[in-house]
């Protein structure tokens, strides 16, 4: 069965945008389908900077919190760059209350995201 991209990736010559086009992002499949295609982009693209769109996404699970907290160590790992950008405020809210908002460099736009990391 071949796998449905979920992200939507440019490369804006600075850096690599994936934007997140599903909304609630809490079935298990789904979260590693996400994760899976995040993991190959950056292994496709080592030391990249990248730009997680998320403005789509209104509801996030522990599980996809895990997912960024490994996506994150894995960019860093390449010696590149993760930056999340258009967090909705709900989805914003979970990351501060489990103070990943501290470890994750967030902006309000993908502009803002490049222009950053």
């Amino acid at each position: 069965m071949q796998e449905v991209s979920l992200l939507e990736t440019m490369d804006s010559g600075d850096a690599i945008i994936a934007n997140v086009m599903h909304d609630k992002l809490f079935e298990e499949t789904l979260v590693d389908n996400i994760a899976n295609q995040l993991y190959r982009l950056i292994d496709q693209n080592s030391g990249a900077r990248l730009v997680l769109d998320l403005s789509n996404v209104v509801m996030v699970c522990s599980s996809m919190l895990g997912k960024l907290i490994t996506v994150n160590k894995k960019v860093n790992a390449t010696g590149g760059s993760l930056c999340l950008c258009g967090v909705t405020p709900h989805v914003y809210e979970i990351l501060a209350v489990t103070k990943l908002n501290r470890l994750l460099s967030i902006c309000d736009t993908p502009q803002q995201a490049v222009e950053s990391i």
